[in-house]
């Protein structure tokens, strides 16, 4: 289920909730039903990061040419 942000038209309270998207919940703060989905900010894509700070052998190589796929 994904995490939406409504804005209550009652209370004016906002709160980010994990519902499926074509349900519209109560208002957690006043209990009605008066909550209005906000726009969500599209994140971009990350690419896979590297935790440790040491390449494997196989890397070394090409990390040093600037196109290792591990980088």
């Amino acid at each position: 289920m994904p995490l939406f942000t409504y804005i209550c038209e009652s209370c004016r309270k906002s709160s980010e909730l994990l519902v499926r998207s074509s349900d519209t919940p109560p208002c957690p703060h006043c209990g009605k039903q008066t909550l209005v989905k906000q726009a969500s900010a599209i994140l971009p894509k990350m690419g896979p990061t590297r935790t440790t700070g040491a390449l494997p052998p196989s890397c070394e190589s090409c990390a040093s040419r600037g196109s290792c796929p591990n980088l």
